[in-house]
């Protein structure tokens, strides 16, 4: 919806707000929900499902009034054939998609444990994570602006390369320049939120909700799984440790 009721030109910048959004949600969740948990405990979690009814609230007043503004009849074609032509092009886009996915969810998982190994407090923690993913939603917004002007493989390309950069300078160093570096590294990191979700749709024009479904849910789905085997070398390479200290 966020591409389609877009002009051309700005497909990228309007999907960056979107994304921008509902990312900035994700970075205000552990500055509000931390320090409520160590306050309150687990049993105060089902408030946070006050947000989700008004986000649903919000989002079926958005669609009824989509419905009655886009009568047109739209183009479709079926997945296999939109495939036949773009699936080279889309498993690259995936891979990007998947790579970041594992980048950034790897960092919300683990960023505490690490920093918690550095002697971080945990209030402190849940702060440097805001900010991290705070940086990868404004980075979101100023990539898909970026991309509209100077095109999306370029943004695209330069945001993920820096993004590396940044999240080494981070875990090489041990000064307050790391924390500087958190922050670059989140905004890089997620510059290219809403370049390939436009990408994806661009190569399958016709199936634009499928394209998303890929790009937003797949890909990052993917991503996500990869999490969980980097947790257990994580837990192995742990193990070995503990072993070799005991001996």
């Amino acid at each position: 919806m966020a591409t389609e009721l877009s002009d051309l030109e700005k497909q990228n910048t309007n999907q960056a707000f979107f994304v921008t959004f509902g990312n900035t949600g994700w970075a205000l969740t552990p500055l509000i929900a931390v320090p409520f948990m160590e306050k309150y405990g687990l049993s105060i979690t089902p408030i946070f499902v006050i947000p989700s009814l008004i986000s649903f609230i919000l989002m079926f007043l958005s669609l009824s009034k989509y419905s009655t503004t886009t009568k047109k009849e739209k183009e479709y074609s079926p997945l296999l054939t939109a495939l036949h032509t773009s699936w080279k092009k889309l498993a690259k886009i995936m891979i990007v998609v998947a790579l970041r996915s594992l980048t950034y969810y790897g960092m919300l998982s683990y960023l505490a444990i690490y920093l918690k190994h550095k002697n971080v407090s945990v209030l402190l923690s849940s702060k440097l994570l805001f900010l991290m993913l705070f940086a990868g939603a404004l980075g979101g917004l100023i990539g898909g602006m970026l991309a509209d002007k100077y095109g999306k493989k370029l943004i695209l390309a330069i945001s993920l390369i820096f993004s590396s950069i940044f999240f080494w300078v981070f875990i090489s160093t041990s000064s307050v320049l790391n924390y500087t570096m958190l922050i670059l590294a989140g905004t890089m990191l997620l510059a290219s939120f809403s370049i390939t979700t436009v990408l994806a749709q661009s190569l399958l024009s016709k199936n634009a909700a499928m394209a998303s479904g890929l790009a937003l849910g797949f890909g990052t789905g993917i991503g996500g799984l990869g999490v969980g085997l980097f947790g257990m070398l994580i837990g192995l390479k742990g193990a070995s440790c503990k072993i070799k200290c005991n001996r």
